[in-house]
């Protein structure tokens, strides 16, 4: 995280612009198909905990803008599979981060 956020340092600095975090990974990447992947395939590439280590490692970046790969896969496997862990991961994360900066 600190190479990603020396790099946004000297971007702002050369440009005068903020980077941001453009498809940070937050869907699994399984040997098959996703759509075809178990819950336990999926899970050894990105489950809950994953999850909200790419939230803090993003953070840790000090950039202000994530855009996230894989919001969909997120309520689909809430729908699909009927397990809401990533789903409610993501809502408590995103929660956490807007309250912070609000403050």
């Amino acid at each position: 995280a600190w190479f990603y956020g020396f790099l946004a340092g000297a971007g702002k600095i050369a440009t005068g612009k903020d980077m941001i975090i453009h498809e940070l990974q937050a869907e699994p990447w399984a040997p098959t198909e996703t759509k075809t992947a178990s819950l336990a395939e999926q899970n050894k590439s990105l489950d809950p905990k994953r999850l909200r280590q790419r939230f803090t490692y993003g953070e840790a970046t000090g950039m202000r803008e994530m855009y996230l790969w894989g919001v969909e896969w997120w309520y689909w496997r809430k729908v699909k599979f009927n397990d809401p862990g990533v789903w409610d991961v993501a809502k408590q994360e995103i929660n956490r981060i807007q309250s912070q900066s609000s403050q």
